[in-house]
């Protein structure tokens, strides 16, 4: 007969031991038979590279530049003109892609002051900045007393952010076929200036792979030395119609090569994401022969960017310009490129851009205060995709409480302010898939996904992310 006293006891302390195990299921079994809870230590704050405009809310704000905002144009076809780019409603159009700051206009102060007072204004009413585009001051032999004098003419407004200098200017070793006027010795003087006024100049450099390595090298070096920027920029599309994504290894190694010397010069560093294709600079006509990036390839492009540190995001184009737009068998082709259309209508990318700019601004209190130590690829595959990724591409899928991964992802490791933080990029630009984080114990982790957040507790994370789409993993 079984004594009942011994039997409840026997089961209360079966259930004490059951409950233990589960509360601490991050617990090792030693060579002895005892239990020690694995434990990670809090790393160091890192220093962060960052450029804060108060005008879009701040140091924690990322900002998301959009290149080619309204410019002054009377163009009519047919007697039907063109929209009118400096009215209350398109500001709410601009505004409502999720972008924070109008970057490159073609609204020159010195011709146009009144429109650029106008976009100061209807930027401010919309939550917006705006670099501001001054020729007065584009020329190399002012003072800065005279270039101070300029700027104040509208750098009290709310909305202003800075000046646009130049965009991708020419090297005598690395882009040698300008004439004079437009090599970055140039426009040395102009950008020191405004830096040591404590404005931002904007200067946006040519990617790599138009001329040997070595050569962009030294011409990313030498801008810095030379310019004394408070950021570091350059655009790179990287996605056509016949091959998709095209040279992935110069994507990254451009990548890497920025963030390497900006992350020298202890600034940070900013990246261009693509907005169509088939970009017209000699105003040709031609029938459209295909649309990229899709929605997949578009998340991806950004996706990979955020893991890989950028603290900048920027968007070619934001306005399509109306030669953008040139065909042969109809007039225009106001879908080709741009988040809006030179028609003023809103393209696929604009609906792309305000899903990803809500995941951005979800995130970019995280982001915009984190140092990127590296990034994990977690299969053979995008490794090899990947190309050289020298001292930035982690050993094995393992780092502090990231015990393994798997799915085929590329996962960018930040030190937040002592813990923990990963985002996490379906690598598949094409398909659905499951990332699976497994951890070395049972943690609690903060997920923003589609600018959803969710808390989680566990020893593993299943994450389920749509083509070429990301996700930010925080630990407690």
């Amino acid at each position: 007969m079984v004594n009942n006293k011994r039997f409840y006891r026997l089961v209360s302390i079966l259930l004490i031991a059951v409950m233990l195990l589960q509360v601490t299921g991050c617990s090792m079994v030693t060579g002895k038979g005892k239990s020690e809870e694995v434990v990670i230590e809090a790393m160091e704050p890192a220093e962060v590279y960052k450029y804060s405009f108060d005008a879009i809310g701040g140091e924690d704000v990322m900002p998301i530049i959009a290149f080619y905002g309204p410019a002054t144009s009377a163009y009519s076809y047919n007697g039907n003109t063109l929209p009118d780019y400096y009215s209350e409603e398109f500001f709410e159009l601009i505004a409502g892609t999720g972008i924070n700051m109008i970057g490159y206009n073609g609204t020159d102060y010195k011709s146009y002051p009144t429109h650029v007072v106008k976009m100061l204004e209807l930027a401010e009413k919309n939550g917006m900045g705006l670099l501001v585009n001054d020729s007065r001051i584009l020329t190399g032999d002012l003072t800065i007393e005279q270039i101070d004098t300029y700027i104040n003419d509208y750098s009290n407004y709310p909305a202003y952010c800075g000046n646009y200098i130049k965009d991708e200017p020419y090297h005598t070793e690395y882009r040698n076929t300008a004439d004079k006027g437009v090599f970055v010795e140039d426009f040395a003087s102009i950008f020191t200036k405004m830096t040591e006024l404590g404005h931002f100049g904007y200067g946006n450099l040519f990617p790599i792979g138009l001329g040997p390595d070595e050569a962009y090298e030294q011409y990313v070096s030498d801008y810095l030395k030379l310019c004394n920027p408070v950021y570091l920029g350059y655009d790179l599309y990287p996605f056509n119609k016949e091959e998709g994504l095209q040279n992935s290894e110069n994507y990254f190694k451009n990548i890497f090569v920025m963030r390497k010397a900006a992350e020298e010069a202890g600034l940070p560093y900013y990246a261009f994401a693509q907005c169509g294709s088939q970009w017209n600079d000699n105003q040709l006509h031609f029938d459209t022969e295909g649309y990229y990036p899709n929605r997949g390839q578009f998340f991806w492009n950004v996706g990979t960017l955020l893991a890989c540190g950028a603290k900048g995001i920027q968007y070619f184009m934001l306005i399509q310009p109306y030669w953008f737009a040139y065909s042969l068998t109809e007039p225009f082709d106001f879908q080709r490129n741009g988040l809006i259309g030179a028609w003023g209508n809103k393209t696929r990318w604009y609906y792309y851009a305000q899903d990803m700019n809500a995941q951005i601004a979800a995130v970019d209190e995280v982001l915009m205060n984190a140092a990127n130590v590296g990034v994990i690829a977690t299969t053979e595959d995008v490794k090899t995709h990947m190309g050289d990724a020298g001292e930035y591409l982690m050993e094995g899928t393992s780092w502090r409480e990231l015990k393994g991964a798997s799915g085929e992802a590329l996962i960018g490791c930040f030190n937040y302010q002592g813990k923990t933080a990963l985002y996490v990029v379906n690598y598949d630009m094409e398909y659905a898939q499951k990332i699976n984080l497994d951890f070395v114990k049972n943690c609690n982790v903060t997920v923003i996904q589609d600018a959803k957040e969710s808390n989680i507790s566990g020893n593993n994370l299943e994450l389920t992310l749509s083509a070429g789409n990301s996700a930010l993993v925080v630990f407690e």
